[in-house]
């Protein structure tokens, strides 16, 4: 299953469960993952879905940082709750140490 696949079928369940938080934030990324799609004239590629994801989670980062400065924990809580839902659909990152380790794995083998 594709990463646009899984936003869909999430889309889709999101709405099924009421879960507006989940369904506003997916909903404004499969339209820019449309955009995107007519830009290239072809279905965008995993790599290019998680570029768009990325993009968004820096856009809610800069959102988080003014709501934190301006002390409104209402809405940032609900910016919070977003970026969250996009992080899981961004692959997984290897810790410092397991990079480390893979690197020196790596040194020994060359």
């Amino acid at each position: 299953m594709t990463l646009l696949e899984q936003l869909t079928e999430d889309y889709k369940n999101a709405m099924r469960n009421h879960e507006e938080t989940k369904k506003l934030i997916i909903n404004y990324v499969l339209a820019q993952v449309k955009n995107k799609k007519i830009e290239l004239q072809k279905d965008p590629e995993d790599a290019e879905v998680v570029s768009i994801l990325k993009k968004e989670i820096k856009a809610l980062n800069e959102a988080i940082s003014f709501l934190e400065k301006a002390e409104k924990r209402d809405d940032l809580k609900i910016e919070q709750e977003k970026k969250q839902i996009l992080e899981a659909y961004l692959p997984a990152t290897m810790s410092r140490e397991q990079t480390v380790a893979l690197v020196e794995k790596l040194i020994v083998d060359l």
